[in-house]
């Protein structure tokens, strides 16, 4: 457990459609493998901190390819319906119309 960590980010897979000049990802010689965090994996990895405030879903993927997002909000909302959730995403996904 590590109860003083009220901040993590985490990178819930390597899936991304954008080539961004910021990210390391894009620079890579050869791609990473791609990987999908199971969903046990990601509530057990946030049990480990019994006193988060905020979870940031980002890293070299963009959240909004993983189907399953609405359980990933679940399972943060079941641990902490006050949790703060930041995401980085690319915005070729949303329509806005």
């Amino acid at each position: 457990m590590y109860p003083t960590i009220e901040n993590i980010t985490i990178e819930m897979s390597t899936f991304c459609n954008a080539e961004c000049v910021i990210c390391p990802n894009s620079k890579l010689e050869t791609r990473r493998k791609l990987h999908l965090m199971s969903l046990e994996d990601f509530e057990n990895t946030l049990n480990l901190f019994p006193n988060l405030k905020t979870i940031s879903l980002c890293g070299c993927y963009e959240p909004l390819l993983d189907s399953r997002l609405s359980q990933i909000f679940d399972i943060i909302k079941n641990i902490n319906l006050n949790m703060k959730i930041t995401m980085f995403i690319g915005n070729t996904l949303l329509n806005l119309t």
